[in-house]
């Protein structure tokens, strides 16, 4: 019972901690003689009707705090490799489970095996960043993109003795109301060099970028 009483409790501050970053006289403290599930209750039924920002300061309290702050992130994958690397397989796990055990081998890499490959999946990070970094850029000039359809085509090719991947080329296709050209052109000019993804390239980075007219 007196664990259950010390869970109660520790709700209870949560609430009382996201209710104190709403605005001032969006709630009332509670009173001593309370019981755990009338305190509840009573901060519940005091609350006036609160705005959007108030919903979302309670449903997601520190969800993107970190941007604010300039915090660091980490992500993970892992990569489990057996055998040779010709005969040998792999597999390739993230942290999120998008990726669980996924294959990839010598044969996808190289041929056209089933399963994924190191350069296929630097694609699609980068046309994932792109497109998010160009969304960013259009935010700050108050423009909102219907669509941005970003294709990376990475090269992988021997230089000299070695492989490398010597290119990236991005293919945006976007649909950006009330968006002139030139708006258009700094937008993507500025994330070509801004992506975060395109600084670990060292490789050269080229975008063919479209604006389709939009109703």
């Amino acid at each position: 019972m007196a664990g259950t009483l010390d869970w109660k409790r520790l709700q209870i501050v949560k609430i009382l901690t996201r209710l104190s970053r709403l605005r001032p006289g969006r709630h009332s403290a509670p009173t001593a003689n309370h019981g755990t599930h009338g305190l509840c209750l009573h901060l519940v039924s005091q609350l006036q009707e609160p705005d959007r920002d108030s919903l979302l300061a309670i449903q997601m309290p520190l969800k993107h705090r970190w941007i604010e702050r300039g915090e660091r992130m980490q992500r993970k994958a892992t990569a489990v490799w057996r055998g040779d690397v010709k005969t040998g397989k792999g597999s390739l796990s993230t942290e999120s489970t998008v990726l669980e055990d996924t294959q990839y081998s010598f044969s996808t890499r190289f041929e056209n095996g089933i399963g994924t490959n190191p350069e296929e999946l630097l694609a699609a990070a980068h046309a994932a960043c792109f497109a998010m970094a160009v969304s960013s850029q259009l935010g700050k000039v108050d423009l909102r993109p219907e669509k941005l359809a970003a294709t990376a085509t990475i090269t992988f090719e021997k230089v000299g003795e070695h492989f490398a991947i010597s290119k990236s080329h991005l293919d945006l296709l976007a649909q950006v109301p009330d968006a002139n050209q030139s708006i258009f052109e700094a937008a993507v000019k500025a994330a070509e060099t801004g992506c975060p993804v395109s600084k670990l390239f060292k490789a050269e980075i080229s975008v063919d970028a479209r604006l389709e007219l939009t109703v």
